[in-house]
Formats: structure tokens, C-alpha cells, sequence
């Protein structure tokens, strides 16, 4: 492999923030890079690692081919690699961990006293059949509760660019500002990792020439966010009327139904004003929003999914636009 073109992930490090978050181009290196750089560490230093993803297929898909393009660059030529299926051996040495997110709660009985960071690799969905955890921040950093203990244990999450609006971003209120590779926050750090040559060598190839200028180009090379698009995002009207208001992940969505253009409208809303919300998930209840499944809610939702699947819906923001559709997956697998 010739490296020169692939990323590299000293500068992130060299910053030395205990929240990291790399989101990049597609086949970039970024993944391998962090691969590496654990099984440099261990070698030299006996630090363990935890990798981690959000569901156990995902986990068992990685756990079968871990070491593979490690192996197939042979990078560590006298090292032996071996897996039971939870752990990973580097010369029959325990060295890291493969956890499951959605599986956190079993974890918590476990020690971990030599993990010295965390890599949450793809933590960005694309797949619109695939949803976020419910309140998914908190059960991360429970987690990271967990594997810390009292000790500083360095985050790193993963990805292609899907969407700015991400349950960690949303969480924190931290965003990558626009034309900047790191944004940082105290010890928050967000890249945006980019590359012409990267770039370049894409291009040169012939699925690389065909993608150029498309929406997957634009996402796979061009380093733009997919899902960050103004498609359906419109001021509501002072004709729409107010419906109901759903809440999710500590944030309130109030829908407006416009009669004569027949277009659904979500907008964020800051309080209830001393109303009820309707909460997406048990999760989600509070003294002010609650699970109620009545005939007239059901009835609401249902004219809701209609017209999503119509496209008959209007945002107020691309975020809203975003957390409207983590909604709608929520509301339709119900």
C-alpha cells in the first residue's frame, strides 16, 4: 500500500482531546489507521483497547475480519493475531475488546483496568433501515463509565459523512465549523478529513469518473455530508395548523398540518407552553411527555406516515429534517 495518499491519524492525537470524532471520505484509511495505531500501542506499551460497534451483527462481522488488511499489508510480520470471538490476542496477550453497544448493560459488571481508549467505528448511519439507539449518547457514555472507571480513556468515534445531525453532536450542541479540518472544545475535537491526492486517485479510476459530480461523489469524495441536503426543508406557513407535538431524545417537534397545500410541518419547539407532548419511546417519557397510544393520537401518527411516505413532509432545518426521519423510523416499525 502506498501510504503517502491514505490518512493518518497523528495530528488528531497530537491534540490530545479526550472526545474525538473523524469524519471523512469513504475508503480513506481512516479505520485501518486506528487499527494500526492500537496494535502499535500494545506492542510497545501493553495498552488495551475496546472496539466497539452499535449492533452485535455488526460486531460479529467485524470480530471474522479484524485483522485481515492488517495481515494482507503485513505490517507486523512476526506478530501472531487470534480472536475468540470477544477478545483479540496479539501474541496470545489479551489486547482489545469487541463490545456492542446496543449490549452495554451486560458490561457493566466487567472490568477493564488496561483499556486506555475506545474506538466506536462507523458511529454515523446511512442505512435508512438501520436506527440510533434510543437516547444513545447517555448509553455511550454509560458505557465509557464503565470502561473508565475513574481513569482518562480517549473516545475515538468513526466515520463517513452521513449527517452533522447525529445524537453525539445534538447532544453536546458541538458542530464541525464549515471550511475547518479540526474544530475543538475543550476536550472535544471534530475532523473533517480530507485529502486531494486521496481525491485524485479516486478520480483517476473508472467508478471514480462515473461517480464525479453525483450526490454519492459529492459524499464519497468530496467529503460532503449525504443526508445534509435542503430537500423538503420550507417555512412553515401561518395557514398550517398546529397538531400535536412529539418528543425525542430531550428535544420537542411540533407538527403543522396546512389544509389546502396538504404538506405536514415539523419545526423545533423550545417548550410546551404548559402542553403534553407524545413521547416516541418509553425512553422518552417525562412528567411532560407521555407514551399515550389513544385513538386520536393513532389516528395523527398514521396520517403522519402517510404522508412521509408521500414526501408531503416540510422542515424547518435540515437538523429537524434529519431528526424527523430517526422519527419516523422509530414511529413506523411501531
Amino acid at each position: 500500500m502506498d501510504n503517502s495518499c491514505y490518512y493518518n491519524n497523528s495530528e488528531l492525537l497530537s491534540h490530545n482531546a479526550l472526545f474525538n470524532w473523524l469524519n471523512g471520505m469513504r475508503s480513506h484509511g481512516k479505520t485501518f489507521s486506528f487499527k494500526e495505531w492500537c496494535i502499535r500501542d500494545f506492542l510497545k506499551r501493553e495498552n488495551e483497547f475496546v472496539w466497539l460497534r452499535r449492533y452485535k451483527e455488526e460486531t460479529k462481522n467485524v470480530v471474522t475480519s479484524f485483522d485481515t488488511d492488517i495481515i494482507k499489508e503485513n505490517k507486523f510480520p512476526d506478530v501472531k493475531f487470534s480472536t475468540d470471538g470477544k477478545t483479540f490476542f496479539i501474541n496470545k496477550k489479551k489486547a482489545g475488546y469487541f463490545l456492542t453497544l446496543s449490549m452495554s448493560q451486560y458490561y457493566k459488571s466487567m472490568a477493564f483496568p488496561n483499556v486506555n481508549k475506545i474506538i466506536f467505528d462507523e458511529y454515523l448511519i446511512t442505512d435508512s433501515k438501520i436506527s440510533y439507539l434510543p437516547n444513545e449518547a447517555y448509553t455511550f457514555l454509560e458505557l465509557y463509565s464503565t470502561i473508565s472507571r475513574t481513569r482518562d480513556c480517549r473516545a475515538f468515534f468513526i466515520a463517513n459523512n452521513a449527517s452533522v445531525r447525529n445524537p453525539y453532536f445534538t447532544y453536546f450542541n458541538f458542530y464541525p465549523q464549515k471550511g475547518k479540518r479540526f474544530t475543538k472544545r475543550g476536550d472535544m475535537l471534530i475532523e473533517m478529513d480530507s485529502a486531494t491526492d486521496f481525491k485524485n486517485k479516486v478520480y483517476e479510476t473508472r467508478f471514480g469518473k462515473m461517480i464525479e459530480g453525483t450526490t454519492y461523489g459529492n459524499y464519497a469524495v468530496e467529503n460532503e455530508f449525504l443526508l445534509d441536503n435542503d430537500e423538503y426543508v420550507e417555512k412553515k406557513p401561518n395557514t398550517a395548523i398546529y397538531q400535536l407535538t412529539l418528543a425525542y431524545n430531550g428535544k420537542y417537534y411540533g407538527l403543522y398540518y396546512d389544509l389546502v397545500r396538504q404538506l405536514m410541518y415539523c419545526t423545533e419547539r423550545n417548550t410546551l407552553n404548559g402542553g403534553l407532548a407524545i413521547a416516541v419511546n418509553k425512553s422518552d417519557m417525562t412528567d411532560n411527555a407521555v407514551l399515550s397510544r389513544s385513538q386520536a393520537i393513532r389516528a395523527t401518527i398514521n396520517t403522519l406516515k402517510e404522508l412521509f411516505s408521500l414526501g408531503r413532509c416540510r422542515y424547518e432545518n435540515i437538523k429537524v429534517k434529519a431528526a424527523f426521519n430517526d422519527i419516523m423510523k422509530e414511529l413506523c416499525i411501531k
